[in-house]
């Protein structure tokens, strides 16, 4: 057994976010991603692995092609399939950190 604890990954700053690999596993992925106030996350996808992304602190802001940005705030969980796009932004006054579970592991492992 391996305990982690999110105080494991550093702040953001105001020059930088942050997306640090927490665990890996050779069937899944756990990353935190923090986001100060203005930042986002560049669009992305996560081609084969599915992405389940749960709100521990803050509001983030996710776009969708063809609805409204929606805001999910602490304890909400956004599920993307991997062909789906991140796009997430921290547009409020507060801190965003964000508990990114990845399976299969992302990026995908050579043999």
């Amino acid at each position: 057994m391996r305990i982690v604890h999110l105080s494991d990954v550093p702040a953001a700053t105001a020059d930088r976010f942050v997306a640090e690999s927490l665990v890996e596993t050779p069937t899944s992925s756990l990353r935190v991603i923090r986001l100060a106030p203005g930042q986002d996350l560049p669009p992305h996808r996560h081609g084969a692995s599915h992405l389940d992304l749960l709100v521990v602190e803050g509001v983030v802001t996710i776009d969708r092609d063809e609805d409204e940005p929606v805001r999910v705030g602490a304890g909400g969980v956004v599920v993307l399939a991997g062909e789906e796009e991140l796009r997430a932004a921290n547009r409020g006054g507060d801190d965003v950190t964000l508990v990114a579970f990845l399976a299969p592991p992302f990026p995908p492992r050579q043999g």
